[in-house]
Parts: structure tokens; sequence; C-alpha cells
């Protein structure tokens, strides 16, 4: 009995091996880049060498320049796919919406403990300090450092507060929050003592806050979720191998003309003067009232 033959990778009925479009064009940035660093170390190299030879000090050291490339790219395309985007477009839209949400609750925590101020016991302060006490608490510059450590928390390091369906954690994003209003915020040396649990009206503004920062983050995931003009993106499939162009009609095969630019950078380094710190870094020492002189 006779057995049926395998059939020909390269031949038209085959199913032929596509590749991304993209794949290929980066694939050849990434060389057209490694080129250059390759001549790039080798005359470094080279340097070290004209520089301890006395008869080669007189010459300059060669130094190849990869500035552009051309070439022509033999294709058949083979069909378009459509695929999600990756976890930078995810991330990307998170940024957006936590710094939305960082801003709006740094305005509704120092809102919430202003209006307990204006009703609390000064204690041991006298009415000028408390006043002042009050003033700085609902200035920019404090509702903008609870705006920045908030961000800090949550934007710069987006990565622990996703779980691994691609979901926003909601309860590591509260979490984060909660820590973050409580660390800048009531346990400030200059509040903690106004914001006493043994108080009752200081028990309801806690409760108030935390009620606010739950309230933002349950709307977090309506915002952060898949929109299908945004998360779906056209690939075109490509065939790019010789062996199989070579089998199919000519009018099935096309070309792409290409020509990709290396645009060289330098390193700039900033020096920051000694002495120079970031006086916000110290959220323990922000005291929201005068010191003695001042």
């Amino acid at each position: 009995m006779a057995s049926t033959p395998e059939p020909n990778p390269a031949s038209p009925g085959a199913a032929a091996k596509s590749t991304p479009l993209s794949s290929i064009l980066g694939a050849i940035l990434q060389d057209l880049t490694k080129a250059q660093d390759t001549s790039n170390r080798y005359s470094a190299k080279l340097s070290q060498i004209y520089k301890n030879r006395e008869f080669l000090r007189q010459f300059p050291v060669p130094n190849g320049l990869l500035t552009e490339l051309e070439m022509e790219l033999k294709v058949a395309v083979n069909g378009v796919d459509t695929v999600s985007t990756n976890a930078e477009d995810l991330f990307l839209q998170a940024r957006t919406a936590l710094k939305q949400s960082c801003q709006d609750i740094a305005n509704r925590t120092i809102q919430s403990v202003s209006n307990f101020l204006e009703t609390a016991d000064p204690g041991d302060l006298d009415s000028e300090t408390f006043a002042t006490l009050k003033e700085n608490l609902s200035s920019p510059e404090f509702t903008g450092l609870l705006n920045k450590k908030l961000n800090q928390a949550l934007v710069n390091d987006l990565e622990h507060l996703f779980s691994t369906s691609s979901k926003l954690d909601v309860q590591a994003t509260g979490q984060q929050i909660l820590s973050t209003v409580d660390n800048v915020v009531l346990q400030n040396p200059d509040l903690s003592k106004f914001l006493d649990t043994k108080n009752p009206k200081a028990t309801e503004c806690l409760k108030t806050i935390q009620a606010d920062i739950i309230s933002v983050v349950k709307k977090l995931p309506e915002v952060i979720k898949p929109r299908a003009s945004f998360w779906e993106n056209p690939e075109m499939n490509v065939i790019a191998d010789a062996s199989t162009l070579s089998s199919l009609p000519d009018l099935a095969v096309g070309s792409i003309k290409i020509k990709a630019e290396l645009r060289d950078y330098k390193w700039v380094i900033n020096v920051q003067k000694s002495g120079q710190v970031d006086r916000d870094e110290d959220i323990q020492g922000h005291s929201l009232v005068p010191m003695d002189g001042s």
C-alpha cells in the first residue's frame, strides 16, 4: 500500500510560516543599532592600541559611522490579525487614572481634616499657632506633598498593583493609599494629637477619609478596563523566507522598500551641588506649626 506523501513545506498548498511585519522591521532596526555598537567597541579597542604605540599616535583612530540603511524586502502578505495591546498600554491607562485619583484623594483628605479642625479643641496651642496650623494644612504645598507621595506609592511602581490576570488589585491599591495617607497626614506630629480615636469627632473624620478612599478605589476598575478601539490593534503577518517565496506565484509576492536612520545620542549627566536635598522627602519632619523663634 502506497504511503501518503508528506506535504512539501515550500509548496503553495502547505501552511506557510508567517511573521509579524513589525517583528521583521524591529529586528532590522535592532541589528542596525548593534552594528554601530560593534563598530564603536572596535574603535575603542583600537584607540588604546594607537595610544600606546608611538608610531600610531599621529594617525586618527578609524571609526565607522553608520547613519542609514536602505534595503528592499520581498514579502507576501499572509493576513492581518487583531491582537491585544501589551502591558505598557495597560500601565499607560492606569497611570492616567491613578494620577487623577491621587489628586482627588489628596484634596478630599485635606478637606476632611480641615473641617474637623474647625471645631476641634486647640488644646495646649495658643489661638495664633492653631490658626497657623489650619492655614498650613490647607496650603497647596501640603496638599501637593500628599499628592506627590500618593503618586510615588502608586504610579511609579504599577506592577505590584496588578494581578496575573492584568486586573487592578483593588484591595492592594486601597491598602497602599491608606498607608500613604496615614504616614503623611494622620501620623504627622502636629496633627496626630488631634486625631485621637477616643474623640468621637476625630473617629468620624477618620471614617470619612476611609470612605472617600474606598469610593475612589472602587471606581478605578471601571476606568482601567479594555476598550475595543484601544485594546485591539491590527498586526500584518508576512512571509519572508526565500524558500517559501520562490514557490509562490509572482502576483502574490511584493516588495517593501525600507530606509532606516540611526540617530546617535550622548548621555547627559546632571551634577547636583552638594547639600541640595528634597525637603519633601522627610515627611515626618514636615511641620505645620512655626518653630520657636521663626
